[in-house]
């Protein structure tokens, strides 16, 4: 015990006077001292950083849980010649509050924390909208910096907007959580100030704002980022933008439940091989056709798909307009019709390729049966034309039971009996497909087709029906009909 104190008279020799006797400090911070010295009592220029430390004024001045702290902090980094001037510096430092003292000084011994993190932890702690935080938000931002220094601007960025103070602390807390994923994207954390910041997101219920965030704050970066661009896409869509922030809430509370859902349902390489059926084909020649959408007549092959007795017609232009993009052909198009689960194909009686593109626009369910596909940028997969079509007589199938729907996620209105179950199905379920899938009840049927169709009868579909349980029982009825 001598020796230690003779340690600590040692060291303080070494640098300047101490302004006060060691053994003026609480007992428990001159026995933590003691304790972290000891290890170091043969190495001059770490007891040299303990005395300069525990003797400076700002450390003397502190409360007792901020000089345990730093005392705690220099113990983990001992050889970190700049630890302890830095912790002078903050503890000295008017602008950091007393009780976020303690919190900087457990920070600054953080494993891989820098000088350069330490300028910015102090930087951030010493701001208004650091102090306007509660004590655990506080903390919150403090590690997310210790995480990834990176997001430092980014939170003050985030906190420092007096809309931030209002929402509820969970929703602060997941915000801040969301920013400060290491290595996150500038463009997601962009996102994530932008969504935030919008008075339609306060006026979401806190489960809503947390299926944003949760997404956001994903710990896959695909995922993330994916949510980000959803909610830049919405925010930038001109009809959005004129909206009342009430109605603007509405949409984001519908979307929230596709936050984390993919863009679209995809299905796995060589999955509707199960329901692969052979065909006839017979017709393409060449004769003006008036089937198109995108103009009134043109030359086209016209050719006739026959499967089980199910006869499908099938129009492909001869002059498509080349810069529209890549069309299917007819062979194409005869391998996905062969490849379609029977409940989706008898919706069909009419494929037509449109000789020219239309500006986001794959496909398009038309009246009675009749599916337009549209040219993309490059060739579709098998995978991707067949989950068209099921997706296009999803549209069909709801249609012709349950009649036409005009409803969005902006302006739900009066629709069948059929429509209503099924948006209240939503609302139960709480889950979209896709991201897609939020963009209306007539969409999100259509994707749910897709995925019920990939996930049937294997060992997925248990817990896809787990997950959207009301809508896929309304499936099952309609695919009787």
């Amino acid at each position: 015990m001598l020796a230690t104190f003779a340690s600590v008279r040692v060291a303080a020799q070494i640098g300047a006077p101490p302004p006060k006797s060691f053994f003026d400090l609480p007992s428990d911070v001159q026995g933590a001292i003691r304790d972290h010295m000891r290890p170091h009592a043969k190495d001059q220029a770490v007891l040299r950083r303990y005395a300069n430390l525990v003797t400076s004024d700002a450390f003397v001045g502190a409360d007792r849980a901020t000089q345990l702290a730093a005392v705690e902090a220099l113990s983990k980094r001992p050889t970190d010649a700049k630890l302890g001037k830095d912790l002078q510096a903050m503890l000295a430092d008017p602008r950091v509050e007393s009780g976020a003292k303690t919190k900087l000084a457990a920070a600054y011994g953080g494993a891989g924390v820098t000088a350069t993190t330490r300028d910015d932890l102090r930087r951030t702690a010493g701001g208004p909208a650091f102090k306007a935080l509660s004590p655990d938000r506080q903390s919150d931002v403090l590690a997310g910096i210790v995480a990834d220094p990176k997001a430092s601007d980014p939170l003050l960025f985030l906190t420092s907007d007096p809309s931030f103070g209002a929402l509820p602390e969970a929703t602060q807390s997941k915000a801040i959580k969301a920013t400060a994923v290491p290595q996150r994207s500038d463009a997601t954390r962009d996102a994530i100030d932008r969504l935030v910041h919008t008075p339609e997101f306060g006026k979401l219920d806190e489960k809503s704002q947390g299926r944003w965030l949760d997404a956001l704050g994903h710990a896959d970066p695909v995922v993330a980022d994916r949510a980000g661009k959803l909610a830049n896409e919405w925010l930038d869509k001109p009809g959005y933008q004129k909206r009342t922030d009430d109605e603007k809430a509405l949409i984001l509370s519908k979307i929230a439940r596709g936050a984390d859902a993919p863009d679209v349902v995809t299905v796995p390489v060589g999955h509707y091989e199960q329901f692969a059926r052979p065909s006839t084909l017979t017709g393409g020649a060449t004769r003006t056709s008036t089937a198109f959408e995108t103009v009134k007549s043109a030359e086209a092959k016209t050719y006739t798909v026959t499967i089980d007795k199910q006869k499908i017609e099938v129009v492909i232009p001869t002059k498509p307009d080349a810069a529209g993009g890549v069309y299917p052909n007819i062979d194409e198009i005869r391998a996905s019709l062969e490849r379609m689960p029977p409940s989706s194909r008898k919706e069909l009686k009419r494929v037509v390729v449109e000789p020219r593109a239309e500006e986001d626009t794959g496909a398009r369910a038309r009246a009675k049966g009749v599916v337009s596909l549209y040219p993309d940028t490059k060739a579709r997969t098998s995978e991707e034309l067949t989950s068209t079509l099921v997706h296009e007589t999803g549209h069909e199938l709801g249609e012709r039971v349950w009649g036409p729907l005009s409803s969005t996620p902006q302006q739900p209105s009066a629709a069948s009996q059929g429509w209503k179950a099924w948006e209240k199905a939503e609302e139960s379920d709480g889950k979209w497909p896709s991201a897609y899938a939020a963009h209306s009840p007539h969409e999100d049927l259509a994707e749910t087709m897709v995925l019920y169709q990939r996930v049937r009868g294997t060992s997925e579909e248990a817990a896809a029906r787990a997950k959207m349980p009301a809508r896929f029982a309304i499936i099952d009825d309609l695919l009787t009909r």
